[in-house]
């Protein structure tokens, strides 16, 4: 015997016989003969969606490819599967409402373009002439997303929605926008990834890291370009949420009129990655969209070397699909992010450690045990560790960590700060990366409307959240005067042993026993729903060493108007959420006045009984500023004065330099008026409602008035109109307003700003009925999801309904009129409310923005388009929502009266 050696079998290097096949000069650099010797995409039933402009469906190089809904009978005019689309057989054209997804002869640059991708994912291969598709011949599933107006994408997630739901694998979405995140387009991403389907999009065309939606949502494969040579293209938009790169310079493929044509962006990267998934599903059908994304990604090469300036920055590397077809890697993804302060809200503030628990999940193959390491990129953050282990995954398997990672934000960080966090995840030799952020949140907002500045915050206090560091707030002025407030806070009890309060304690640690609602976090509303300025924010005492089991809801109100500039109105909602009646409870605020700011000593505080108004002065000199606050609610009162030094001579009472214990702050809330005066000193107040009986779920409300003067007598006529404001604005006999809504969508106003504006109880009577809710740029209130990124009903935006069955909306509140009814319109699209009671022509409603209105669309599809004397619209209609499209900003001032 000379020589043993294997006997090996070969392999046939598949190189389709398309005529245009040596035009594409893309395919061997990402290995795709490789991959088609393994599979080809008519081996199986993959479906990849193209929602795009529109594709030639007709096209030679794709028609054999067509997607075909069996259950549908084509040219019967029927929607014979029920899905809603008539004759929708090889997909959907929302710009024509038919089964022809064909782009608009109007339109020829988006039909190119989504036929040149159509083309680029799975262009008919190996059929004598054209061009190769990668998925070799899957099947194509072909929509129409643009609007009839040539103006972009106006459908792309209904498709999106339509895609996944009529049996798409891989949905590519070659197009996108900037802007900010809309939590409707999340929920629809969210949903067809659960339905088993995967979304790829183009990372956009900026040349820089500017986001781009869809491709920067969660879910969702970004795909960067690189040319043949793997370095970035200079137009691809790059950034730490880019998933995977391929080429995407001088791409041949398909166009309209069976032609052919080099196009170049990140458009056509994402159907090259798209085409190579397809082929995964292909090879593994049990797979879902997302492994196999997943898949193409784990076995990408990196090109972070060729790419020096962008590393990091480019996904994970360039797809290679002859990898992606024969390789079984983990791919390690970040799943959950919990975040944990002190406080135990999901509030991050200054000064807090924050808690850091990241949940992994594996995608694919098993995995070693994993090695997470963290690093971030913030001044105003430290990291007190920066590696965990954790056991390895299996396929399809989740785990958070155990052992947390801390990071320590410093006292002097902004609001508003983004933290970029980085994950280095290591398995054996599986190595990767994955990026989540966080943000430094407000622990306050200022009210800064009139002449009181001052500011509310996340835990229930006024002036400052920090109050013995002055931080966390700009404290209380007076016409631009110094501050005038040491510290302001909620004390509320039914007994000395059951106090919850946000005020200073009996030790040198305040009180933290209310804490903020994720969900319902400390917000500013300018203007507001009935005010010019006005703030919400939603606390339980959870953190309290009794808790009473409180729903405190905050809401505060100013003005500028004539009369109102020197008062803010704060009101607030008391719900016993538990399930014991709470009597002889008391809901009061504390305020500490320095109104010698320097020197704390000189101030007197004193009461008027007949306005309920607790007030305090500088005795010696200046300022002259008189500051307050008064019981507007009606029912019995507690005032109490204090001089804060206990020690200090003719002191009537204890004082709070030796602490505030529970015991005093019952005593201040619960024992009436008979210690009403204090001083000259270091002084305080406290001023209380109460008793109330409060049954299990029952609210009650409080109303108080925090006021400034030049004088007492200032202060006394500023606290007669704050009443008289709060009896004409937030305590009116409402107006009231009836919305019939039919099944489906309906695009709705009200001239009717609700009382009750929280969309949860507003549309409370549509429960059973209400689907989905939203406003004209995707945020949504989706009842069934528990989603709600509205919260409030503004009277100044129309809206989008989504019933079930048709329904009633009732509104009661007060009508919107007179100046109150301008509205401020940016340039482009804005979805309004029409604000008055009874119809009007659409030509007088614009008289005062005519020279900016390009187009208006009602939610019927009627059109006033004036440089084309087309107006299908006639009257504005009371209930009813408008689209109006503006060249330029402008203000709508709507009559009134008819006039």
């Amino acid at each position: 015997i000379e020589y043993a050696e294997p006997l090996y079998y070969h392999t046939l290097d598949v190189s389709p016989n398309d005529s245009l096949f040596i035009q594409q000069t893309h395919v061997p650099v990402i290995g795709l003969p490789d991959a088609w010797n393994r599979v080809q995409g008519g081996q199986g039933s993959a479906v990849i969606a193209i929602v795009d402009g529109g594709t030639e469906i007709s096209h030679q190089d794709l028609h054999s490819n067509l997607w075909v809904n069996e259950n549908e009978i084509i040219g019967n005019d029927r929607d014979d599967d029920g899905n809603g689309y008539v004759d929708d057989v090889h997909g959907w054209n929302f710009a024509t409402n038919s089964g022809d997804p064909t782009g608009l002869p109007t339109q020829p640059d988006f039909a190119n373009h989504g036929t040149h991708t159509a083309g680029i994912a799975d262009a008919v291969t190996d059929n004598l002439h054209g061009i190769a598709g990668a998925a070799w011949n899957c099947r194509l599933m072909a929509i129409n997303a643009a609007d009839r107006f040539g103006e972009g994408i106006a459908y792309g997630y209904r498709a999106i929605l339509y895609a996944a739901e009529n049996g798409a694998d891989i949905i590519n979405c070659s197009w996108g926008r900037g802007g900010s995140p809309s939590q409707y387009e999340q929920d629809v991403i969210d949903y067809v990834t659960d339905l088993g389907a995967v979304v790829v999009a183009s990372a956009g065309n900026s040349g820089s890291t500017t986001l781009n939606y869809p491709a920067c949502y969660s879910n969702v494969f970004a795909v960067a370009a690189t040319n043949d040579w793997d370095t970035k293209t200079s137009f691809s938009t790059y950034g730490d949420w880019v998933d995977i790169s391929a080429p995407g310079l001088l791409i041949y493929s398909t166009i309209s009129h069976n032609s052919y044509a080099r196009y170049s962006g990140t458009s056509m990267s994402a159907p090259l990655a798209a085409g190579v998934m397809a082929l995964i599903k292909t090879q593994r059908p049990d797979w879902s969209g997302r492994q196999c994304a997943e898949q193409v990604r784990a076995t990408a090469v990196s090109i972070d070397h060729l790419n020096p300036s962008y590393a990091g920055m480019l996904g994970k590397g360039r797809i290679h699909a002859g990898r992606a077809v024969s390789e079984h890697p983990p791919s390690i993804r970040l799943s959950g992010v919990e975040l944990v302060g002190d406080d135990g809200d999901s509030q991050f503030r200054p000064g807090e450690t924050v808690n850091i628990y990241l949940t992994c999940t594996n995608y694919l193959a098993p995995s070693a045990t994993i090695a997470l390491s963290l690093n971030e990129n913030s001044p105003y953050v430290s990291l007190l560790n920066t590696e965990v282990t954790m056991p390895g995954l299996g396929t399809l398997a989740s785990a958070t960590q155990t052992t947390p990672f801390q990071v320590k934000i410093s006292d002097d960080a902004p609001a508003n700060q983004v933290v970029c966090c980085t994950v280095t995840i290591a398995a054996g030799d599986y190595i990767d990366t994955d990026h989540f952020n966080f943000t430094i949140s407000a622990n306050f907002v200022p009210l800064s409307i009139n002449r009181i500045h001052t500011s509310v915050t996340a835990a229930g206090r006024i002036g400052y959240a920090s109050p013995a560091a002055a931080s966390g707030g700009m404290g209380f002025t007076y016409q631009a005067g110094k501050n005038l407030l040491y510290e302001g806070s909620i004390i509320a009890g039914v007994s000395a042993t059951q106090i919850s309060s946000s005020a200073r304690s009996a030790t040198a640690v305040p009180d933290q026993d209310f804490v903020q609602l994720a969900a319902e976090p400390l917000t500013l509303f300018r203007p507001g729903s009935l005010t010019d300025e006005e703030s919400t924010l939603s606390l339980t005492d959870d953190h309290a060493n009794a808790p009473m089991n409180l729903a405190v809801r905050q809401h505060t109100f100013a003005s500028m108007t004539a009369g109102a500039e020197d008062f803010i109105i704060l009101r607030y909602w008391i719900t016993n959420q538990g399930a014991q009646t709470l009597s002889n409870f008391h809901f009061g605020l504390f305020f500490d006045w320095d109104v010698d700011e320097e020197h704390s000593d000189a101030n007197r505080v004193n009461y008027d009984a007949g306005r309920r108004l607790g007030y305090v002065y500088n005795a010696t000199g200046e300022p002259g500023t008189y500051v307050g606050c008064a019981l507007l609610s009606e029912g019995d009162v507690s005032y109490r004065a204090i001089l804060n030094d206990e020690l200090a001579p003719g002191n009537p009472g204890w004082g709070i330099y030796d602490g505030f214990s529970d015991a005093e702050k019952w005593e201040a809330i619960s024992s009436g008026t008979a210690i009403h005066q204090a001083g000259i000193g270091d002084v305080s107040q406290v001023i209380a409602a109460g008793p109330y009986k409060i049954q299990s779920q029952q609210t009650i409300s409080v109303d108080f008035a925090l006021l400034a003067g030049d004088n007492l007598a200032a202060l006394q006529v500023h606290t007669d109109k704050a009443n008289e404001f709060r009896h004409q604005f937030l305590m009116t006999v409402p107006d009231s307003a009836v919305l019939h809504l039919k099944s489906g969508w309906n695009l709705v106003s009200s001239w009717i700003a609700p009382k009750d504006s929280l969309l949860e109880n507003l549309l409370a009577p549509l429960a059973g009925k209400l689907v989905l809710f939203k406003d004209g740029y995707g945020n949504s209130y989706w009842p069934d999801y528990q989603i709600d990124l509205l919260h409030f009903w503004d009277w100044r935006k129309g809206y989008w309904v989504y019933l079930n069955t048709a329904g009633d909306l009732i509104f009661r509140g007060q009508m919107v009129s007179g100046e109150k009814a301008s509205l401020e319109l940016c340039q482009g699209w804005n979805l309004v409310s029409y604000l008055n009671e009874s119809p009007m022509a659409i030509e007088q409603v614009l008289t005062s923005i005519a020279h900016a209105v390009i187009i208006v669309k009602d939610g019927a599809g009627r059109v006033y388009w004036p440089e084309h004397a087309i107006n299908t619209i006639g009257d504005m209609k009371p209930g009813s929502g408008y689209f109006l499209y503006l060249a330029a900003a402008a203000t709508l001032e709507w009559p009134q009266d008819g006039s």
